[in-house]
């Protein structure tokens, strides 16, 4: 897999990451009791036990949102646009975001922090701080079962669980899966769970939209 690159919709000199080569309630009656609504278009669930969405939807509109999405393979291998893309123009619609993929196996790098402003790098000293973090899992067509999730599946929770820890209560948070079907890890230690069984461009926008209100 080649180097993941960073998209910016709406600012300028943003620079690629580098370095490339518990309480938990359970999930039926969790969803059921905090989902705040079923889109018409898809099947998004929304668990939401924190203040999370309520601030994504008062951001000011000079606020970058740090959208962090897995580099994985999906369908189409001679796919030359990411994936997530549609996702993070779909966000531009109402802020700026700034799209930073990561890779399962390696992990939060040093430059996904500074997009965060976690950390006093002087080679990222030039990258604005973000008023809100989202960071995405997605495990659609990667062999997940009814029993238990993926390899990457945990690899990517253990990304989104650093990004939680770094944003702390400094800026929002919150979680985006795309997955046939739910695990209980999901929910761990997430306020805000944005849920949607299927991956595909209305899926996306629905997801954008649910996310503003």
């Amino acid at each position: 897999m080649g180097e993941a690159k960073s998209h910016s919709y709406g600012r300028s000199n943003i620079f690629p990451p580098s370095g490339y080569p518990s309480t938990t309630a359970k999930l039926e009656t969790a969803f059921q009791k905090v989902t705040l609504k079923e889109h018409p278009m898809s099947l998004i669930s929304v668990r939401s036990v924190d203040s999370a969405l309520a601030a994504f939807r008062v951001l000011d509109a000079t606020e970058d949102i740090a959208l962090f999405t897995p580099a994985i393979p999906l369908n189409n291998p001679n796919q030359e646009m990411d994936p997530f893309e549609p996702l993070g123009r779909a966000l531009r619609h109402r802020l700026p975001v700034r799209h930073i993929p990561f890779v399962p196996k390696i992990g939060l790098t040093e430059t996904h922090k500074a997009f965060l402003r976690c950390t006093t790098s002087t080679d990222e000293a030039d990258i604005d701080p973000a008023g809100a973090a989202i960071a995405v899992i997605c495990d659609v067509h990667q062999g997940s079962s009814n029993k238990r999730p993926t390899e990457s599946f945990g690899l990517q929770l253990q990304f989104a669980q650093r990004v939680r820890e770094l944003a702390a209560e400094e800026i929002p948070m919150l979680l985006v899966v795309f997955s046939e079907t739910l695990f209980e890890s999901y929910l761990d230690g997430f306020g805000t769970v944005v849920w949607s069984p299927e991956f595909s461009l209305k899926a996306m926008g629905t997801v954008a939209e649910t996310i503003f209100g």
